[in-house]
């Protein structure tokens, strides 16, 4: 899993800051768009790409990662 953030992003921040509380941040590699060279075509932040699924906004990912069960809400 890849989640494309940026610094400067509020919502990105606080999906962040929700993944490390809920998940220890584990199974997912974190791009920013400011300093990394993303390998697709990503439109909105924050993106979490999963097999070739793309998942945007926090209304997406969050119950997204919990219905993986890998996370608790």
């Amino acid at each position: 899993m890849i989640l494309v953030t940026a610094a400067w992003c509020a919502p990105c921040n606080a999906l962040k800051d929700w993944i490390e509380v809920t998940e220890n941040g584990e199974g997912i590699a974190y791009l920013d768009v400011d300093y990394d060279e993303l390998p697709f075509d990503i439109r909105s932040i924050p993106s979490l790409v999963v097999d070739n699924s793309v998942f945007v906004g926090n209304e997406e990912i969050r119950p997204f990662l919990s219905s993986l069960n890998l996370v608790e809400i």
